[in-house]
């Protein structure tokens, strides 16, 4: 995979990884366990992203 630039913002992701984190799947520090492109600035920005996204399940709704 390609190598990630840190040339702004206050966190990164690989593609994909966010959607898991946005919806509950995984929480950050799995995603963070996971994969070491993943990063943030500091424990202010990890605060916001576990508090905004905690892990939980989720239901899938057929489409008829």
């Amino acid at each position: 995979m390609a190598a990630v630039a840190r040339t702004g913002g206050n966190a990164g992701f690989p593609r994909g990884t966010f959607l898991q984190l946005l919806f509950g799947y995984h929480s950050l520090e799995e995603l963070r366990h996971a994969y070491a492109e993943c990063w943030l600035a500091g424990d202010e920005v990890r605060e916001v992203l576990t508090g905004l996204f905690p892990k939980q399940g989720s239901d899938t709704w057929p489409v008829a």
